[in-house]
């Protein structure tokens, strides 16, 4: 397997990269496709509005996302919130998604590009102290957007998942398909030790032979061997072990 082949530092590398690209990729946070844009007037005015009064449109769930810097050098936030209406058919109150780019700096006359009035700083400043109607509106900051958190928290997150599990997932699947390759695997017949035998030519080979051609064996004795008549007759003596009597005759050879 070649994937067992890399190294651990290998897989970080990959890691790094591939969080490094995902937090590029997130950096420039834009308007979500599909929500109802505002103006930074309506927004100023629905803000101040107090919830369910009048039946007049109010913002609540108000997101400020971090400063970005805008291809003309200009800065500004994009602020994503829920805006709520009551239709007067149904007679309910019904809930949008909304959004809209804040300038920086914000300032509370509505268009944000009369000069001669004060500015306010950032729309984080102004939801502070909002005045009108409304007081203590619940907002947040999405401070995990912001370029230093959002890297660090991409590679970390790359980190333990193709560095971290990645490789020991591998090792683990791969240690799985060798213990189960090197199991003993039962043992399959031989096609050939099932194959046909013909039975006509077995009971051949084992066929005892005709009786009548059977030949018999001699039931006589043996004749001993005579020695060659021009051969001595040898004699042994001894009374522990034989001694031959060479050149000598026995009184029965004699005779």
């Amino acid at each position: 397997m070649k994937l067992l082949k890399v190294k651990r530092w290998h897989w970080a590398l990959i890691a790094v990269v591939a969080g490094l690209a995902f937090a590029f990729s997130h950096m420039n946070n834009v308007t979500p496709i599909g929500v109802w844009s505002i103006t930074p007037g309506e927004f100023k005015r629905q803000v101040q509005q107090q919830p369910w009064s009048n039946r007049a449109a109010f913002l609540d769930d108000i997101t400020v996302h971090p400063v970005r810097i805008e291809p003309d050098g200009k800065k500004s936030q994009l602020v994503t919130m829920a805006r709520w209406t009551f239709d007067k058919r149904s007679n309910q109150w019904g809930k949008n998604d909304c959004a809209f780019e804040a300038a920086v700096p914000f300032t509370r006359e509505s268009g944000n590009t009369d000069t001669g009035t004060a500015e306010h700083g950032t729309v984080l400043a102004f939801l502070g102290n909002p005045g009108g109607q409304r007081t203590g509106i619940l907002y947040r900051y999405a401070w995990w957007e912001l370029p230093a958190v959002l890297y660090g928290i991409a590679v970390a997150a790359s980190l333990l998942l193709i560095a971290g599990i990645l490789p020991t997932v591998i090792q683990i699947a791969a240690a799985a398909g060798a213990s189960s390759s090197n199991q003993v695997k039962p043992l399959t017949p031989s096609a050939t030790a099932f194959a046909h035998v013909d039975e006509p030519v077995v009971a051949k080979a084992v066929e005892p032979e005709d009786p009548s051609t059977v030949t018999q064996l001699a039931t006589e004795p043996l004749a001993a061997d005579s020695p060659p008549d021009n051969e001595k007759i040898k004699r042994y003596s001894g009374e522990f072990y034989p001694v031959s009597l060479a050149g000598q005759d026995s009184s029965q050879d004699k005779k």
